[in-house]
């Protein structure tokens, strides 16, 4: 009887890399990467309930001052600009309490109606500076200084939405994320239906 002893199988695997001589071989990479804006939603979430919390308070005040100083003023064209006042201290109360339940509530729904809103003031006021400048005749009103103020507000209101849209792009990328993962799911539950054979297999005798 014979007997076959197996030896153990050693390998050998060699590389080699040529190195230019006198090169830098130790490298140092540094990769830097942005957060996105989901990392930081939080913050845009604070910085939008802290807005729609003052200017919902200022907005309520300066509808009461208007309605004080209404009261107070009997020149029909005086009378005229506290009405327009009022109605954009009311439109601007709408749309900071849409920015409050919309950052509250994850809604871009109220985020969209803040924004329109807040535009229509913004919109409103303009036109109704150039309507008294232009083609409204003489007003009692200070023309250069109304104007100089709503310059500093729409670049004001301009900086201060920008973070407002940014909570807003990041709750639509989180919709479309849940959108498509409940479509995947709804597709991985889909079953193809079981193949039915023509006729039985008997087992033959």
């Amino acid at each position: 009887m014979t007997t076959l002893s197996e030896h153990p199988r050693v390998e050998y695997s060699y590389s080699y890399q040529d190195t230019p001589t006198g090169g830098d071989t130790d490298s140092l990479v540094i990769k830097l990467r942005c957060p996105g804006i989901s990392s930081f939603k939080w913050c845009l979430k604070l910085y939008s309930l802290v807005l729609g919390g003052l200017g919902l308070l200022l907005s309520f005040i300066w509808v009461i001052f208007h309605l004080y100083v209404l009261s107070q003023t009997s020149l029909q064209e005086l009378r005229q600009q506290r009405f327009l006042d009022i109605f954009l201290g009311l439109l601007l109360l709408l749309a900071m309490l849409s920015l409050l339940y919309g950052s509250y509530s994850q809604s871009s729904l109220f985020i969209i109606v803040f924004l329109a809103s807040s535009l229509a003031v913004v919109i409103a006021y303009w036109c109704w500076y150039f309507y008294t400048k232009y083609a409204g005749g003489d007003y009692p009103v200070f023309e250069e200084e109304v104007g100089e103020i709503g310059c500093i507000l729409t670049l004001l209101y301009t900086i201060l939405i920008l973070p407002i849209m940014l909570l807003y792009r990041s709750m639509e990328m989180l919709h479309t994320a849940n959108t498509a993962q409940d479509e995947g799911r709804v597709r991985g539950k889909r079953k193809s239906p079981p193949a039915y054979e023509e006729g039985l297999a008997y087992p033959s005798l």
